[in-house]
C-alpha cells in the first residue's frame, strides 16, 4: 500500500497544508465574514475585491506542505483484540503507541452540537499535534478504531488495514472486560463496521503471530518494519489448553451467521480469547486436518449444489462438495507461495468437473477475500475444463463473473451454449456468434499494451523476408483477466502471419499455462523459463518485435500470492530499484539486437505530469530514447518505439 489517509473530498485541502494552519485560516474566515454580513437575509457588506492576504496565505502554505505531518496508520480491529495495545507491539514493532480515535476528539463537541465535519477537523488537528509529538521522542502513531468509535468522516484508504476474530471471541472477550451487551446489537455493530471498513485489505487475528509471515502482513499496509528479532512467544496458547465455545445458542441470530459467511468462520463453534499477562491474546485456530474451512466458500457451495440440481442432466454424478472444500483448504494451507502448485497438482488430479468446481470454489475464496484479479483468473481457467455436457457449471461460473462485475463476460459464457454444436438454434446462430464478437469488441479499449503492439502489427504487417520473423514476449500471462491475456493474443497474431512467437517467464507455472495453451490451439511456439534480461542478453538469432511485460512495478497492491512468487523464483519481494534496472538491461540488449525496422511495445509506462517516463520504464526508456529510438505511438499506458530511420517508413 502507498502511504497517507485519504480523507473524504470534503476536506482535501486541509489534507495537504497542515490541518493546524487550515483550522487557524478557516477560524480567520469566518471572522471575516461574521463581520461582514448582517443578519437580515441577503444583506451583506463584503469587499467586492478578494481577499488578497488570505490568498496569499493559503498559497504559502501549500508550498511548505512537504513539512506537514505524515498522515496517519489506521488499524481498524474487531473489539477484544491484543492489537490495540501498546503492549502488544513492544517486542515486534520498535516505538509504536496506540491511540483510539475517539481519544482525538475533544470531549465537549460532540455535546455542543458540533457538525460531523466539525468535528472530523477538529480530531484530525488532535492528530496531527499527536503525531508530531511522538515523532520528536521517537515514536509512532498507530490509530485505532473499533465498532464502538464514533462514525468520523475519516475514510482511512492508505496505511491502513482490517483485524478480525470470531465474532464469539470478539464478544466474549467484551463481557470478560464487564462491558454489558446485547449480543444482537453487538453483532449488527460489527456487520455495519466491517461495511465501513470494506475497501481494506482484511487480516485474520489467529494467522498474525510473531513469526516472519503472519507479523510481515499486518505490518506491510501499515507501513511497519517489524524488528529483527521480534518475540519469540507469539501469545496463542498451546493446542492441550485451547477452549472451545459452543455456539449453538447464537445460530438463530442472522446478524450473527451473516459476520461468519463474510469472515468464514464456523458457526457452530469458536476458538476464545484469553487473559495472560500481556493482555488478551488469541488462540490460532485448528488446522483444515482438524476440521477447520480455511476456504470462504460456504454459500458458494451451496449455490454450486442448487444448480446441480436444477440443470445437471439427469442421472449425472453430482460432484462431492464436501471433498472440494477440503481440497481447496488443503491447497490453502501451506505457504502462499506455492499455493498455484498445490492447486494446479490438485486439479490435474481430478476428473474435469470436479477440477473445474474446484477453480470456481477458488475464485469464490478470493472474490471473498477481495481480490478479483485471482478470482477472474480461476474462473478463466475452469472455463478450460468445463465439460460440453456440464452447463451447470457454466452456469455457476457466469454467476462468479457477475459478482465480479464482468457482465459482458458473464452473458457471453451463458451464451455459449447456444452455439455449440450440440445446440438446435438454427440460423440464428450465425448472428449470436456476431453478436459474441461485438461484446468482445467492446472490452479492447481497457486492453494492456499488448492492443498497441497489435493494432500497429495489423497496419504494418511483417515484410517478406528469406527468414521466418521472430516476436519475443518477456512476461507471460499471468492471470487470464479481461484486458490483460497478452500471451494468447500475440500468439494467435503470430500463427495468422507467419511468425515465430516465443514467450519468456521467471515463473515456471506461467510457462506451463502457456504451453497449455500453445497444445490448445495446436501451436509450435516456444514457452521459456528464464529471467527475460538473461534471455535476451544470450538468444543468438535476429529478433523482430519485442513486447517487455515482465518485472512489476511497486504500486503498493499486489497480492501475497504474486509477492510470494518473485520471493520464491528471485529471492525477494517486488522492488522498484530491480523493476527499473531489469527493463534497462533488457532495453540494452535490443539496441543491439533488434533488427532495423524492428519495434519494441514497452507496457506500463506513461509519462507522469513532469513529462518523465514513469512505472517499469522509468530508466528504460529514456535509455532507448537516447540510442537512436523514438515513440511512434503512446496509449493504454503503453509506449510503441522504432529507430528513428524508420520511423517515416
Amino acid at each position: 500500500m502507498k502511504q497517507g489517509v485519504q480523507l473524504s473530498s470534503e476536506y482535501q485541502v486541509p489534507s495537504r497544508i497542515g490541518l493546524g494552519k487550515a483550522l487557524e485560516m478557516f477560524e480567520e474566515a469566518l471572522t471575516i465574514l461574521d463581520a461582514h454580513c448582517g443578519e437580515a437575509e441577503g444583506q451583506s457588506s463584503l469587499p467586492s475585491e478578494p481577499l488578497p492576504n488570505m490568498l496569499e496565505r493559503c498559497e504559502e502554505a501549500l508550498r511548505n506542505s512537504k513539512n506537514s505531518a505524515p498522515q496517519a496508520r489506521i488499524l481498524c480491529a474487531f473489539p477484544g483484540l491484543p492489537h490495540l495495545s501498546s503492549a502488544w507491539w513492544q517486542g515486534r514493532v520498535g516505538g509504536v503507541t496506540c491511540v483510539g480515535v475517539g481519544e482525538c476528539l475533544p470531549g465537549k463537541s460532540a455535546r455542543h452540537g458540533l457538525s460531523g465535519g466539525a468535528r472530523s477537523r477538529l480530531a484530525l488537528g488532535g492528530i496531527e499535534e499527536l503525531q508530531q509529538e511522538l515523532g520528536r521522542v521517537g515514536r509512532s502513531l498507530l490509530l485505532t478504531v473499533t465498532a464502538d468509535d464514533p462514525e468520523l468522516p475519516l475514510v482511512p484508504k492508505r496505511r491502513a488495514v482490517l483485524l478480525v476474530c470470531h465474532p464469539i471471541a470478539s464478544y466474549q472477550a467484551c463481557l470478560a472486560a464487564g462491558e454489558d451487551l446485547n449480543f444482537d446489537n453487538f453483532c449488527e455493530g460489527l456487520n455495519h463496521f466491517l461495511t465501513r471498513h470494506q475497501d481494506l485489505p482484511l487480516l485474520r487475528s489467529e494467522d498474525i503471530g510473531s513469526d516472519g509471515e503472519g507479523l510481515r502482513d499486518l505490518c506491510t499496509p501499515l507501513h511497519f518494519t517489524p524488528a529483527r528479532y521480534a518475540v519469540q512467544d507469539d501469545g496463542f496458547i498451546p493446542d492441550k489448553e485451547q477452549r472451545t465455545f459452543d455456539c449453538s445458542d447464537f445460530l438463530n441470530v442472522p446478524a450473527y451467521r451473516e459476520l461468519c459467511e463474510k469472515l468464514g468462520y464456523p458457526p457452530e463453534r469458536a476458538y476464545l480469547l484469553h487473559r495472560d499477562g500481556g493482555g488478551l491474546s488469541l488462540q490460532k485456530q485448528p488446522s483444515p486436518e482438524d476440521g477447520r474451512a480455511l476456504g470462504l466458500v460456504s454459500s458458494f457451495m451451496e449455490r454450486a449444489t442448487a444448480l446441480f440440481d436444477a440443470l445437471a442432466p439427469q442421472g449425472a454424478q453430482q460432484p462431492d462438495t464436501t471433498q472440494v472444500l477440503q481440497k481447496l483448504d488443503a491447497c490453502l494451507g501451506g505457504d502462499e507461495q506455492d499455493f498455484l502448485e498445490r492447486l494446479d497438482e490438485t486439479a490435474d488430479g481430478l476428473g474435469p468437473q470436479t477440477a473445474s468446481l474446484l477453480l470456481l470454489a477458488a475464485a469464490a475464496h478470493y472474490y471473498n477475500k477481495k481480490q478479483p484479479l485471482h478470482g477472474m483468473s480461476f474462473v478463466a481457467e475452469a472455463l478450460h475444463r468445463i465439460p460440453l455436457h456440464a452447463r451447470w457449471l457454466r452456469v455457476l461460473a457466469a454467476s462468479l463473473l457477475l459478482e465480479l462485475n464482468r457482465k459482458n463476460e458473464a452473458l457471453t459464457t451463458l451464451l455459449e451454449d447456444a452455439i455449440l454444436p450440440s445446440a438446435p438454434f438454427g440460423a440464428g446462430k450465425d448472428v449470436l456468434k456476431a453478436y459474441l464478437g461485438s461484446l468482445g469488441s467492446e472490452q479492447k479499449a481497457g486492453e494492456h499494451g499488448h492492443a498497441l503492439l497489435l493494432d500497429y502489427l495489423h497496419r504494418t504487417p511483417p515484410l517478406r523476408s528469406n527468414r521466418k520473423r521472430v516476436l519475443i514476449e518477456i512476461g507471460t500471462t499471468r492471470e487470464v483477466v479481461p484486458g490483460q491475456g497478452s500471451t494468447e493474443k500475440l500468439a494467435s497474431f503470430c500463427a495468422e502471419y507467419g511468425v515465430d512467437f516465443i514467450t519468456v517467464d521467471m515463473d515456471e507455472r506461467n510457462t506451463r499455462m502457456a504451453r497449455r495453451m500453445f497444445r490448445r490451439h495446436g501451436y509450435t511456439f516456444q514457452a521459456v523459463t528464464a529471467k527475460g534480461e538473461d534471455f535476451l542478453a544470450q538468444y543468438e538469432g535476429s529478433i523482430d518485435y519485442v513486447f517487455l511485460d515482465a518485472y512489476d512495478f511497486d504500486h503498493g497492491n499486489h497480492s501475497e500470492i504474486r509477492q510470494g512468487r518473485y520471493e520464491k523464483f528471485l529471492g525477494a519481494r517486488i522492488d522498484e530499484l530491480q523493476c527499473h534496472k531489469m527493463h534497462l538491461d533488457c532495453a540494452e540488449t535490443l539496441v543491439s539486437k533488434l533488427t532495423p525496422d524492428g519495434v519494441i511495445c514497452f507496457d506500463d509506462t506513461w509519462l507522469d505530469e513532469n513529462e518523465k517516463w514513469t512505472a517499469k520504464g522509468t530508466t528504460a526508456m529514456p535509455y532507448l530514447l537516447d540510442n537512436g529510438f523514438e515513440v511512434v505511438s503512446a496509449g493504454n499506458r503503453a509506449a510503441l518505439l522504432r529507430r528513428h530511420s524508420e520511423i517515416s517508413r
